[in-house]
């Protein structure tokens, strides 16, 4: 990359180059096909790129490529087509055809920009790609760097907090609808520093989802939980909790164990502990989904597909993975009571999850209404919206 430090020209364009879900390939068919993915992209790109570019692999499954005196329309266009060429070229390794795509960040060189603020401002390009869908080129502005910056304030935050032991858990109840009676809480991590406003789950975890952070606090989340449901086991009370946790720590093959060793360190029955998982998180790590569910489930512990429906709404995925409970997206369950698709739909996946021998939660419920018609429909347990109150805090 030294010949990012004098242009011939005036100008010019870094991109940045992913290879989309390449953990996938590595993990399903193993790191050598992986190494020759990455071979193949290589030659692919050198054949394709315009004269004078100078690409190089950064590690991992990252290239960079320079394309001096290109501005970012024309960067864009070479962007574009690579990835068009990506997506439609099969890579054949080992006698199969595997087809990968590509997303990439664009930064155009200016003066006083040094290497890492130009690798720094097409990283933030290339996020915005991944986070748009993947298969796509993205040119760098000004506002992602102010994004960037607010995401850094929000997890230097959450950091504080987590050090400082100013993390709360409220605990929203999940209700029995034969009986309306407690069966579980879902526990929902706040942080309550003394600033204004409260940060909520949605408001921090995309951006602790791009570090190792959000490991650290889906650990420190099911530490307290343990702990809470370890002195309601002493007192003789029957309390169980759910709690959701990120794609990062499903990619953990330890996170399974080391939940299962904590519940028998604490004296605490597997089946109090729940964990959950939502239906994207699922779908886009099905093979850790697979080996962190065998490994709780066969120990007691519970585990959720979590929003149902909110994205793909497949029942295959029902079917592949050993989930004891399936919760219903508020999408579906706000309006069933007013007839038309909603109650249908509702219908459906509860005929399909007891089919599978799995349970039903129907989220945001808002109001008493629903109660009767979610149970009329075969629904097992609901849980309120978050909007309906504070619940009581685990501490």
């Amino acid at each position: 990359m030294s010949a990012m430090a004098a242009p011939g020209r005036a100008g010019g364009t870094l991109l940045l180059i992913d290879v989309d879900n390449f953990k996938d390939i590595n993990d399903l068919r193993g790191h050598g096909v992986g190494d020759e993915v990455m071979r193949l992209l290589a030659r692919l790109l050198t054949s394709h790129l315009p004269a004078g570019a100078v690409v190089g692999r950064l590690g991992g499954d990252e290239f960079a490529v320079l394309l001096d005196g290109y501005d970012p329309a024309q960067a864009m266009a070479v962007a574009s087509r690579l990835c068009d060429l990506a997506a439609r070229t099969p890579f054949a390794v080992r006698g199969e055809p595997l087809r990968v795509t590509l997303s990439i960040g664009a930064a155009p060189l200016a003066a006083g920009h040094d290497h890492d603020l130009l690798l720094a401002h097409a990283d933030l390009a290339l996020y915005q790609a991944k986070d748009e869908g993947r298969n796509r080129a993205r040119l760098f502005a000004p506002e992602q760097h102010r994004q960037a910056a607010q995401r850094v304030g929000v997890v230097s935050r959450v950091r504080r907090a987590l050090d400082t032991g100013r993390l709360e858990l409220d605990a929203q109840p999940i209700i029995d609808l034969s009986d309306l009676g407690v069966y579980s809480y879902e526990l929902l991590v706040r942080v309550r520093d003394g600033h204004l406003p409260e940060l909520e789950p949605a408001d921090f975890l995309p951006a602790l989802e791009r570090g190792d952070m959000v490991c650290e606090l889906d650990r420190w989340v099911v530490e307290t939980a343990i702990r809470a449901l370890a002195r309601a086991t002493a007192a003789g009370v029957a309390l169980r909790f759910d709690v959701n946790i990120s794609s990062r720590s499903l990619e953990d093959p330890s996170f399974g164990d080391w939940v299962v060793r904590g519940l028998r360190s604490a004296g605490v029955p597997a089946t109090r502990l729940g964990l959950e998982i939502t239906e994207t998180t699922a779908i886009a790590n099905l093979h850790d989904a697979r080996r962190l569910a065998s490994t709780i489930t066969s120990a007691g512990c519970g585990f959720s597909l979590d929003d149902f429906g909110a994205g793909y709404g497949s029942f295959v995925y029902l079917k592949h993975l050993p989930f004891t409970t399936v919760k219903i997206a508020g999408e579906f369950v706000r309006q069933a009571d007013h007839g038309g698709p909603d109650p249908i739909l509702v219908d459906a996946v509860v005929r399909a999850a007891h089919g599978l021998g799995m349970y039903t939660v129907a989220e945001h419920i808002d109001r008493p209404e629903l109660v009767g018609v979610l149970k009329m429909l075969g629904v097992d347990r609901g849980r309120a919206s978050t909007s309906a109150g504070r619940s009581a805090s685990t501490t």
